[in-house]
């Protein structure tokens, strides 16, 4: 809630229940608020990606719009997961799709590994934690691409798109420490 400039508050009485009161900020008036007219380009030559992410529903929310766009998707819960999947799958993967903090396994690890074994390798990090904040901590380096949760299905979109649309960079920045 913080992060998105929100709030709860509590009120408790004992025996008489609770009350929790939600604040979210208002960015514009409801009658204001659009849907952004925008033209999903398809993906091209089957490109696939890997979509590694630890929460089920931001994973199956991932996969499901991806493959809808026409990607080939490869989804997993976890790095180590993750890197087996990538072994096992002797076609090209054109794109990491990996949350910046998981248990086990954190996103930079995952990429740095992938990267070792598939350069050319394009990495976009997904994280709930804004640029700010992984800027300010020391974790992200400023030319890393990031989409930050929540992000609707256009987002994603749009900015899976923009990433493959890129010339390839074999020296793609990693994270720098987690």
């Amino acid at each position: 809630m913080r992060q998105s400039g929100g709030a709860i508050a509590v009120e408790s009485a004992l025996g008489l229940g609770s009350v929790f009161t939600i604040y979210l900020p208002q960015e514009a008036p409801l009658d204001e608020i659009k849907p952004a007219a925008t033209t999903m380009e398809p993906a091209q030559d089957s490109e696939t990606i890997l979509v590694v992410e630890d929460e089920e529903i931001v994973r199956e929310l991932i996969c499901e719009v991806l493959d809808e766009q026409g990607y080939h998707v490869l989804c997993e819960h976890d790095g180590r997961a993750g890197l087996q999947l990538a072994a096992n799958h002797h076609g090209r993967i054109d794109l990491l799709l990996t949350d910046v903090i998981m248990p086990q396994m954190n996103g930079q690890e995952l990429a740095a590994q992938l990267l070792a074994q598939r350069p050319g390798l394009k990495v976009l990090y997904v994280s709930g934690y804004s640029d700010n904040d992984i800027g300010d901590a020391g974790v992200l380096d400023g030319e890393v691409a990031l989409l930050e949760k929540p992000f609707s299905p256009q987002a994603l979109a749009q900015k899976v798109r923009a990433i493959l649309s890129k010339p390839i960079d074999t020296a793609a920045p990693p994270l720098t420490h987690v």
